[in-house]
C-alpha cells in the first residue's frame, strides 16, 4: 500500500543522507561544509 501501490506517490528518499549528512541550518549537504573550511584553512583533500 501506499507509495508502492501509487498512493501519494513521491520521489525517493536517502534517509542517510537527510538524517545524518544533511545541515538543515543551511539546507545543504555536509561535505559541501567541509569543503569550505578546508578551502577557509588552507587544507587540501590529500592532507
Amino acid at each position: 500500500w501506499g507509495v508502492r501501490m501509487g498512493l501519494k506517490s513521491r520521489p525517493a528518499l536517502d534517509l542517510m543522507v537527510y538524517d545524518g549528512l544533511w545541515d538543515p541550518f543551511y539546507d545543504r549537504h555536509m561535505a559541501i561544509h567541509g569543503s569550505e573550511v578546508g578551502d577557509e584553512f588552507g587544507f587540501s583533500r590529500e592532507e
